[in-house]
């Protein structure tokens, strides 16, 4: 029977009710309840020593029902979670007990293990509850819960107990400081480091790492089993600015967790480290920073010496170049210094540095240089050539060397030149030499330099070296010839000796193509009738050969005496008209033509098959012998009215004879001539429109005449009249003035018109007004002045020569003492017989205001043609620039240009005129006559 109870007791045991000696479990798994007599005994084999199986249980009996007011049999274990008051050490855990067949009031003992001393509680309404019970799971693994009152049975109820996890940093330390010496794999950039932390109560748990509150990539790790130690291998670390690490741990096991947390130094920033650049500094170049001959210390030296410094805090620098070590140096106050040999090519420059205490380095930002120190090549096969004469633009022209293997680059050509003066390398970048900096083109391109603006007369050498982008410079190109800026010339050469070819020349657009064409006398020709050779331009330039001619038909006539060109009848087409005289023809006459398209071959008086002039001039039949018309010729619009008027000389050539001047104003409606029809024929002075009295033949009033431009800033043009033998001589400018209603207007007597201005010469004047010009405005201060030469005074020596040059702004000039200024013959010995002024240029037959511009500055320029100069026998012309500070005295001696055509006479200049552009080029050019050539044969020579 009793072994039946037994049996059935340890059955029980299933329901946690445990009958003493039906526990087997010596152990920690104490979740059982057994029953125990009144005074807590337990015997050996776990009977309740005053209750027999066979007896009943007493009627109180005590049990465990409930802790923190859950039913006992939910709960497995206890730990922190069941803890009631987290601020008291312990878990503080709430029990209630129910006391059966016990009044209300009895006083119940709760005995807990561990606890002393053992909580009390009074009964009431069949229960007992105690609160705050305090268990230590660190201390009791198994806590043991027996409730205890008089004449009662208590049952026993055991649970397991489970302290907290916790955990400390073992490595590394709060507050500790690591730097590159702690890194586990210092040759990588991260910085590596094994995290181990220590745990207690937590077998079979985890360990969660973070780092900065970053979850680590190695986290979570189990701990050892024996140790505790979890371990988190290679752990990468990493600091904000601070450097502060925090790392943080959280050991888990089951529901239960704790953290423990750390803060350190992480000092592992680089050692600063900086590579300065080499001493003398580099110089920035397209590829970078290059080294050059600027930089090499010693040029003596084969490479380039150099001294490279590295700036650091560290103790400690190693300097790299091409990835080989130049040794480590100990820093001193923060710098290391290597004295270094850098070949051609590229140099890769690098720098570490080191922190010895701290173990810390840091490497610099690594440098490529390109050194170079050799120069490029040097041009070769330069060719420099005159593109225009007249802007004085010459081209050079070369192939853009290559730089050398490995180079820097070419960074400009140098083009220098000289002038008149042979360039070479000790006068190459001299002060005087004219410089210029050229961007190369590629190599083996093709570069060409225009230089314009270059000055005639001037000679000019030119030379080019190439520098690269480290200053290397080429050694010099190769040598070109010396180019001169003069006029290119074009000599037309008369037929026959005596026909005096060149004596007149005048040019105009004779055949309405817009060209200008040259039409020149020669009245020796043909038996001394004379003729005149007209001359087509082709737009570049004049044919040597005569394109048309006028041919005189009077014996002994000497067509082609003088020529003017003019625009006499104004038509549409702007063709020019060809005035000529006939200096032997009856006392002289002068014949119109008019411009044509079909400009054919004409003559004077016209015949069957030929057509003569449109218009001719003659004397009265009343004129003695001794009466002469046409001596001179001038065509200029003198009365405003857009077309040009021709004037001409009429004298009476003996003691006592008159000399005036007849105009005839130009007129459209001028039949053109037919072949085998006398032209329209004029009597002069009588059927003139105007004429200038006043003058004498004794005075030579007329010898020289001349248009004077636009003088007095009107519309109408003026009229410079000399009159050489009129006391020490005087000139007379007659101002332009629109004509009258009815014609012929009122004549001007030079003695008494208010439009007559008188110049008198000087007191030692020879002949004063024998040539004079219409100029220009030569030194750009809008008013165009003119020029007056006496080409006979005698001062230093006879027929030396001098020219005054006056305008009409302010004060009119009476004398030579008002001239603006003056050109004089300078050369010492002999001066006599060179005639300065004998020609002079008629600029105002280019533009009435601003003259003949022949360097294209704004400013009418001057010529001045002499027979001789000094002892040098043959004539030549004198060519002064206009200039915006007009000197008080021009030298004939070193005139800007002297235009002297190999092998001219003395009879050069017997005609002088600027003439518009003939070759295209845009610039006036100018036609000279020497009719003494070649025994009288004559030429011209036109400068382009």
């Amino acid at each position: 029977m009793v072994r039946r109870l037994t049996l059935f007791a340890c059955m029980f045991a299933a329901l946690l009710l445990v009958a003493p000696g039906c526990d087997d479990d010596g152990g920690t798994d104490a979740s059982t309840e057994k029953v125990l007599p009144k005074d807590q005994g337990v015997d050996t084999d776990g009977l309740v020593p005053d209750q027999s199986p066979d007896l009943p249980p007493k009627d109180c009996q005590l049990r465990v029902i409930e802790i923190n007011g859950m039913a006992v049999d939910t709960i497995a274990q206890i730990d922190s979670t069941l803890d009631q008051d987290a601020n008291t050490a312990g878990v503080q855990v709430d029990i209630k007990v129910s006391v059966v067949g016990a009044p209300d009031g009895t006083e119940v003992t709760l005995n807990v293990t561990d606890l002393s001393p053992a909580p009390t509680a009074t009964s009431a309404n069949g229960e007992a509850t105690f609160t705050g019970v305090t268990l230590d799971p660190a201390k009791t693994p198994v806590a043991t819960f027996t409730a205890a009152a008089s004449n009662c049975t208590g049952f026993e109820l055991k649970r397991n107990t489970q302290p907290d996890p916790s955990c400390t940093f073992a490595q590394p330390t709060a507050g500790v400081t690591l730097t590159k010496a702690n890194d586990k794999i210092p040759q990588t950039p991260e910085f590596e480091y094994d995290v181990r932390v220590n745990t207690a109560n937590a077998p079979g748990g985890n360990v969660a790492l973070e780092v900065n509150g970053t979850p680590s990539t190695n986290s979570p790790a189990t701990p050892n089993a024996a140790t505790g130690v979890a371990t988190f291998f290679s752990t990468q670390l990493s600091a904000p600015a601070s450097k502060m690490v925090t790392l943080k741990a959280t050991v888990t096991r089951g529901p239960l967790s704790a953290t423990c947390e750390i803060t350190f130094t992480l000092n592992i920033t680089a050692t600063p480290c900086t590579l300065n650049d080499p001493s003398p500094a580099s110089v920035a170049i397209p590829s970078g920073r290059g080294l050059g001959p600027a930089q090499d210390k010693d040029p003596n030296t084969p490479g380039l010496q150099t001294t490279i410094t590295v700036t650091t805090p560290g103790d400690e620098a190693e300097l790299f170049i091409g990835g080989q070590s130049q040794g480590t140096k100990t820093t001193s106050g923060g710098t290391a210094s290597w004295d270094v040999t850098l070949n051609n090519g590229n140099a890769d420059i690098a720098a570490n540095c080191r922190e010895t205490s701290s173990g810390n380095s840091g490497s610099s930002t690594p440098a490529r240089y390109t050194v170079d120190l050799n120069p490029p090549a040097a041009v070769s096969g330069m060719t420099c050539t005159i593109i225009n004469r007249r802007a004085g633009t010459i081209r050079c022209s070369y192939s853009t060397p290559a730089d050398n293997t490995d180079g820097s680059g070419l960074a400009q050509c140098k083009f220098h030149y000289r002038v008149n003066d042979d360039i070479d390398a000790s006068n190459f970048d001299a002060a005087d030499s004219v410089k210029r900096t050229i961007t190369p083109a590629g190599t083996g391109v093709t570069q060409n330099v225009d230089i314009t603006g270059l000055k005639m007369p001037n000679e000019y050498d030119f030379a080019v070296t190439c520098v690269d982008e480290l200053g290397n410079e080429s050694t010099l190109s190769n040598d070109t010839s010396r180019l001169q800026i003069f006029f290119a010339t074009h000599v037309i050469n008369g037929a026959a000796a005596g026909e005096f070819f060149g004596s007149p020349i005048a040019a105009g657009d004779f055949n309405c193509d817009g060209l200008t064409d040259i039409a020149v006398g020669s009245p020796g020709a043909n038996g001394s009738r004379g003729e005149v050779l007209i001359y087509f331009s082709s737009g570049a330039g004049l044919p040597s050969s005569f394109s048309t001619k006028i041919v005189g038909t009077v014996a002994n006539g000497k067509l082609g005496e003088a020529l003017v060109s003019l625009q006499y009848d104004g038509d549409a087409n702007k063709c020019d008209d060809l005035a000529v005289w006939a200096s032997g023809d009856s006392g002289g006459r002068v014949y119109l033509y008019l411009g044509q398209q079909n400009f054919i071959q004409r003559n004077d008086v016209g015949d069957a098959n030929t057509a003569g002039a449109e218009l001719v001039y003659r004397l009265p039949g009343s004129a003695g012998g001794a009466d002469v018309l046409g001596v001179r010729l001038v065509s200029l619009d003198f009365d405003g009215d857009g077309r040009d008027d021709l004037a001409m000389v009429s004298w009476t050539q003996q003691a006592g004879g008159s000399s005036q001047v007849v105009i005839d104003y130009g007129e459209t409606g001028v039949a053109l001539a037919q072949p085998n029809a006398s032209p329209p024929q004029r009597e002069m002075p009588t059927m003139a429109d105007i004429v200038i009295t006043g003058g004498t033949f004794d005075g030579l009033f007329g010898f020289g005449m001349a248009a004077g431009g636009r003088l007095a800033a009107n519309v109408s043009h003026d009229l410079l009249v000399g009159a050489p033998r009129l006391g020490t001589g005087a000139a007379f400018v007659v101002r332009g003035a629109a004509r009258g209603a009815t014609l012929p207007d009122p004549p001007i007597d030079i003695s008494t018109s208010g439009r007559v201005t008188r110049i008198d010469g000087p007191s030692d004047g020879v002949l004063f007004s024998g040539r004079l010009q219409g100029i220009g405005d030569i030194d750009g201060d809008g008013t165009p002045e003119f020029a007056i030469a006496d080409q006979q005074y005698g001062t230093p020596v006879a027929n030396s020569g001098r020219v005054w040059i006056f305008d009409l702004a302010g004060t009119l000039p009476a004398s030579t003492s008002d001239a603006k200024a003056v050109v004089t013959n300078d050369f010492v010995s002999p001066a006599a017989s060179n005639f300065l002024g004998i020609r002079m240029g008629d600029g105002a037959a280019i533009d009435a205001i601003k003259g003949a511009d022949l360097d294209k500055d704004g400013r009418g320029d001057l010529l001045v043609g002499m027979r001789r100069a000094g002892t040098q026998l043959s004539g030549s012309i004198r060519l002064y620039f206009g200039t915006q500070t007009l000197p008080a005295t021009l030298s004939a001696v070193q005139p800007d240009v002297i235009l002297q055509p190999t092998g001219s006479t003395t009879s050069m200049p017997s005609s002088l005129n600027f003439v518009r552009d003939i070759n295209g080029d845009g610039y006036p050019d100018v036609a000279v006559g020497d009719v003494g050539f070649n025994g009288n044969t004559g030429r011209i020579v036109v400068y382009y």
